[in-house]
């Protein structure tokens, strides 16, 4: 009985001194096993990070961690999907990673990374320069994933935005830095800045950047809520960023087509009110208006007409609602023809001069919309229109109306228009 109770207590010992070991090597297996990548990049001098971490496993789960120079760091998790995981291990295939020799590590100012790998029951690591062609397109998607990381985090704390901008605008500078992989992850993020935002350049930026991840509906939707949402000063500031040039210019077009409904419904809602706008909201609204214009927006015609006929906007302001109307003359000659016969000779002045404006403004469509032939074409019709409809009455007006202004204007016009296009 002793003999035996010894024989259990040695096994019981043995068993205890062995388990923890055996477990750890297991966990240490099940480790290198779940890891599919881990990269570490060591920052230049020239970057703005001390150093950054990737780190993938093979159920596509991930994390980011990096050190910034100027202070902070930050963890941000990360998911590929079954296709983004296939397309990890394919470049990792293409690549032959495990066949490939360390090499020399020149310990550049762009940094340098350690990369190991762990698929198919095999490891390797090695050790490179920040760029190294052996490795590529690999690196430039795990790099892709660092700087998706980095801008989302920028976003988050209400950094610079212009980082993020540059992760999933189209390539620039030559291809030469890695797009985010999953840029709709900045998506809900860049929202959420716009939302706190109050400096403009930054709103401009990430609005920018928001186009390059949404639909044209989902962004033009998403203004439009904020719109709604803004009052004061912080509509003000929307106004101005999103009918600024080159703001207009930096955003795809079909995003930039939904621009002039999502003013004009804003237009529509205030413009009788523009005698008590601040002269910032009038300014804001200003740029607001010339923008309809230069789209030929003809929608916003009977706004703008109204605007004129009730004086609703003066000298500079009246620059603003001239200019649009000069500018799509195919829709506006009608309704402002009407207007020379109205009983105010301010309203009266101000219509004659937006004729004569019309062929000095060399209005039509955008350019590139229509071919050139057809373009003369409009032009001449509206030359014809403008002689045969309007000059009679300027003629009228020059002559026999009762206000100095009146006649001025009515003289003025009816010269350019029997002079034609500016050339």
């Amino acid at each position: 009985m002793h003999r035996h109770l010894q024989s259990f207590l040695v096994i019981y010992f043995c068993c205890l001194v062995v388990s923890p070991i055996f477990g750890a090597q297991q966990l240490k297996s099940n480790t290198v096993a779940e890891e599919l990548l881990f990269l570490r990049y060591e920052g230049g001098i020239f970057s703005r990070i001390k150093w950054a971490e990737l780190l993938i496993r093979n159920n596509g789960f991930g994390v980011t961690r990096f050190e910034r120079k100027e202070k902070g760091s930050a963890e941000i998790p990360l998911q590929l999907d079954q296709d983004e995981l296939e397309a990890m291990k394919t470049l990792i295939d293409a690549t032959d990673f495990f066949s490939q020799k360390q090499g020399r590590v020149a310990y550049t100012d762009v940094g340098w990374c350690t990369l190991r790998i762990s698929m198919n029951g095999k490891q390797h690591e090695l050790r490179f320069d920040r760029i190294d062609p052996r490795l590529e397109p690999l690196t430039r998607f795990t790099w892709g994933l660092i700087r998706q990381s980095i801008a989302i985090s920028d976003i988050k704390e209400q950094r610079d935005v212009y980082w993020a901008k540059g992760t999933v605008k189209p390539y620039g500078r030559g291809g030469q830095y890695p797009k985010a992989p999953q840029p709709k992850t900045l998506r809900e993020p860049l929202k959420d800045f716009i939302r706190k935002s109050e400096n403009r350049q930054q709103l401009i930026w990430a609005i920018e950047a928001l186009s390059s991840v949404t639909t044209e509906d989902e962004w033009m939707g998403f203004l439009s809520r904020e719109l709604n949402s803004s009052k004061g000063a912080r509509k003000i500031l929307l106004l101005e960023a999103l009918s600024s040039h080159p703001f207009t210019g930096n955003i795809p077009t079909s995003h930039h087509e939904l621009l002039a409904p999502l003013f004009l419904k804003n237009l529509r809602l205030e413009y009788r009110n523009w005698p008590q706008f601040s002269k910032e909201k009038q300014q804001a609204y200003g740029s607001v208006i010339r923008f309809l214009g230069g789209q030929c927006y003809i929608a916003a015609i009977p706004i703008l007409v109204e605007m004129v006929e009730k004086s609703y906007t003066n000298y500079p302001d009246s620059s603003w609602v001239d200019w649009s109307l000069s500018f799509m003359p195919v829709g506006a000659i009608n309704p402002l023809k009407l207007l020379l016969d109205s009983p105010n000779s301010e309203v009266r002045a101000r219509a004659a001069q937006i004729f004569g404006k019309i062929l000095v403004m060399n209005p039509g469509p955008p350019d590139n919309a229509i071919v050139e032939e057809q373009r003369k074409q409009i032009k001449k019709q509206i030359l014809n229109r403008l002689r045969n409809e309007v000059a009679p009455i300027l003629k009228r007006l020059s002559k026999d109306d009762p206000d100095d202004w009146v006649r001025k204007a009515a003289k003025r016009s009816l010269q350019q228009i029997e002079r034609g296009w500016n050339k």
